[in-house]
């Protein structure tokens, strides 16, 4: 699961499935856990957070799809101003 706020995982832990993993965007030190507001605005780009969250979890082998496939999935479903923007966002998640 991807949590944007760490207050949200009180919430939603629960509804994982028990082989499920679990990636919060939170300062909070923790494997599973990166500061993706916090590098999104260091990038200048707030909006990124979802995306680096994501490249997080490619990382860390959390989906089912590799780090190209996912880089063809933002390159497909962005809008063609967007794409250079999300790639490094979800760049920037895969570097940790």
């Amino acid at each position: 699961g991807f949590f944007l706020h760490d207050s949200n995982l009180e919430v939603h832990s629960g509804l994982m499935a028990p082989a499920g993993k679990i990636f919060v965007n939170s300062t909070r030190p923790a494997a599973s856990n990166i500061d993706a507001s916090g590098l999104a605005r260091d990038m200048r780009a707030p909006v990124l957070a979802n995306l680096i969250l994501l490249g997080f979890a490619v990382r860390q082998g959390g989906l089912f799809c590799s780090q190209e496939e996912v880089e063809q999935a933002v390159r497909a479903l962005s809008h063609e101003k967007f794409v250079a923007g999300n790639l490094e966002g979800l760049r920037r998640g895969l570097q940790g």
